[in-house]
């Protein structure tokens, strides 16, 4: 029985499933910050683990993933007015939406990947990695990026585990031991993501399936900031 419902599973989790549940999670997320519920918030959690590691699946398989990573850093970008009038009430520089991250974890993956090819040993090779990270991390810190270590560490660990997707639970749990001695104890709530990852079953999208991806986030941003204008 037990078997016959992980198959089930497995079946049911790839990654157009993940993505309408990322979206579910987005405006549970958003819902508890506008009307200042923090267990809705506890979604926002999971989405950040579950859209890091779609987005390592969207990378790999990209067939331009210079163009992807152009492609984060623009939406970024469209997003951060929606996200200053829903989060701050006005546009500031203050802080900065989650995709500024994920597009500072995929600039260290790309380094990642030129310094995997120099004629160096593994040493400095896993040297130069643990450098990237820590500027990468360094970065969404200091500029107050949404999610910013704990973002950049399960994106770009989750990349580094792509082959052993069962191992994702290192880089999570890395992630949440940083939230522990930070203070942040609710980040504990990642540990249920978790229940998603081994079953995920890789799955090709569509190019209206990542159109869904790219435009739901500022939308719903949109939303959220001008429900927030009208309470």
């Amino acid at each position: 029985m037990c078997y016959n419902l992980i198959g089930d599973m497995m079946k049911f989790i790839n990654n157009k499933r993940l993505v309408g549940l990322i979206i579910i999670l987005l405006l549970i997320n958003y819902s508890g910050l506008i009307f200042n519920l923090w267990y809705l918030q506890v979604a926002g959690i999971i989405l950040t683990l579950l859209l890091a590691f779609l987005l390592v699946d969207l990378y790999i398989n990209a067939k331009d993933q210079n163009k992807f990573i152009m492609d984060i850093w623009l939406l970024a970008i469209i997003s951060e007015i929606p996200y200053d009038l829903m989060t701050k009430g006005n546009i500031n520089l203050t802080s900065q939406n989650m995709f500024f991250t994920w597009g500072v974890a995929l600039l260290i993956i790309k380094l990642m990947e030129v310094v995997s090819k120099l004629k160096v040993s593994k040493i400095d090779k896993w040297l130069f990695q643990i450098l990237f990270i820590i500027m990468g991390a360094g970065v969404a810190y200091f500029l107050n990026f949404e999610n910013h270590v704990m973002g950049v560490i399960l994106l770009v660990g989750y990349y580094l585990v792509k082959n052993k997707k069962s191992l994702v639970i290192i880089p999570t749990g890395i992630a949440i031991i940083i939230a522990v001695l930070a203070n942040d104890i609710i980040q504990l709530f990642m540990i249920l993501g978790l229940l998603f990852l081994p079953f995920y079953k890789e799955e090709k999208l569509l190019k209206h399936d990542a159109l869904i991806i790219y435009f739901s986030y500022p939308i719903v941003l949109l939303i959220f900031a001008i429900i927030k204008y009208l309470i």
